[in-house]
């Protein structure tokens, strides 16, 4: 069984319900003469929060291209070091308002040691990155079945999985702070220096998170070495035996040339002696090489496999998707306070009415997770519809609340008029 563990014990505050599919739940509890009054401030509380984030996408769009590692730099190093920090702080806001949680990055290191989809051992380039940055969103579990000795046993295992994963990759601006790397060779990533590489991925196991490096690549476990190396060694007995007379012979031609005495009789049979022993060895080695290889191709398809079909998006193509999940967890979490409160026979307190949404939420759609009431709050606050009576909450009634924010649509676009977030 692959021993992972989850990146918290705490529950999501993730909610996968499609925020159509969440109103019409909260509309079955209005009363009918409210329906029409509660699908426009439906529709207004979308548009508000579709604007608010319309202004990150702007932001995002309008810096990221000089970061783009598919674009030619354009800019120096200041304003590529400046559109950085603005990029990595922008993504940060959206990808919290999307309910992403940041992947510690020790739960990366240790998940090297577990086996996920991917059961060989990798080498990635993190050196030639300043940060690579991971988050996730939602996780579940996967039961794998698995086949060892060479296919004769088969067992399952359970393997933790995460349902969303965004790959922040920042390259380092500079190959002189590059540090200095010993041993094995890495392979030189293509993107330039400075860029940043932003990938999305789904259903990616909690130990195979370091596969989603740049540049990662497969390297032979003890297994497959042993399984390669033992049948050469033993093959290769057999072959030395053979190659004993050729060498002998070949021994005697060399010293001829460097000036000793004469090998004797050296006749064409000796010399064929020599080139088929030499023939025999470069086709062995040839083969045992070609061995080699094809294991190494084999395990590098299946990772390039699971990059290929569990990747999302990348790059600038990553904004427009993440806003609108953004958007959608704001609009929902905003729904869910308002038609709470809404309904609720009285005024309620902040802990009762996470208590109330969170076990709604369990009962009407079987999910479990650590509602946050904050930022519902603020943005009912924000549009004026929130109503404070101490340590107690209520909202204005529907067609009051309908009214107050068809104003403050109308008025946002009169210059001078109030902004979305008020």
């Amino acid at each position: 069984m692959v021993a992972v563990e989850p990146l918290s014990p705490k529950r999501e505050q993730f909610i996968p319900v499609r925020k159509r599919e969440l109103f019409a739940a909260l509309l079955a509890a209005v009363p009918a003469s409210e329906t029409a009054n509660a699908s426009r401030l439906y529709e207004l509380i979308v548009a508000f929060i579709h604007h608010e984030f319309l202004r990150e996408l702007e932001v995002l769009h309008d810096t990221y291209h000089l970061v783009d590692p598919d674009q030619p730099r354009t800019a120096d190093a200041e304003a590529i070091e400046a559109a950085y920090g603005t990029v990595t702080a922008s993504l940060e806001q959206v990808l919290r308002s999307a309910n992403f949680v940041e992947v510690d990055a020790e739960l990366t290191r240790r998940a090297q040691s577990e086996q996920g989809r991917i059961r060989t051992p990798l080498r990635n380039s993190s050196h030639q990155f300043r940060s690579i940055r991971m988050f996730r969103r939602g996780e579940h579990r996967e039961t794998l079945d698995r086949r060892s000795l060479y296919g004769l046993r088969k067992h399952s295992e359970t393997i933790d999985v995460y349902d969303e994963v965004v790959l922040l990759a920042a390259v380092r601006p500079d190959t002189a702070h590059e540090p200095q790397r010993r041993g094995r060779r890495h392979r030189k990533l293509a993107a330039r220096h400075g860029s940043v590489m932003i990938k999305y991925f789904h259903d990616i196991a909690v130990a195979d998170l370091d596969a989603l490096y740049p540049g990662a690549e497969i390297v032979l476990s003890n297994g497959d070495r042993l399984s390669l190396g033992l049948p050469a060694l033993i093959a290769g007995i057999p072959l030395a035996i053979k190659l004993a007379p050729a060498l002998l012979v070949l021994y005697g031609v060399v010293r001829f040339y460097l000036g000793g005495p004469p090998p004797g009789a050296a006749n064409l049979a000796e010399a064929l002696v020599v080139a088929g022993g030499l023939l025999a060895l470069g086709g062995f080695l040839g083969n045992q090489w070609t061995s080699f290889q094809r294991r190494a191709l084999l395990h590098q398809r299946e990772l390039n496999d699971m990059i290929y079909f569990h990747n999302v998006t990348n790059n600038v193509g990553i904004f427009d998707h993440l806003t609108h999940e953004a958007e959608e967890q704001d609009v929902k979490e905003t729904l869910l306070v308002y038609f709470t409160l809404l309904g609720a026979p009285a005024p309620l307190t902040q802990a009762e009415l996470d208590d109330r949404i969170e076990a709604w939420l369990k009962a009407q759609f079987q999910l479990d997770i650590d509602f946050e009431v904050d930022d519902g709050l603020r943005k009912l606050e924000a549009y004026g519809l929130l109503r404070r009576e101490g340590q107690r909450l209520a909202v204005r009634p529907l067609a009051e609340a309908f009214a107050a924010l068809d104003r403050r649509w109308d008025e946002f676009f009169v210059p001078g008029g109030p902004s979305v977030t008020g």
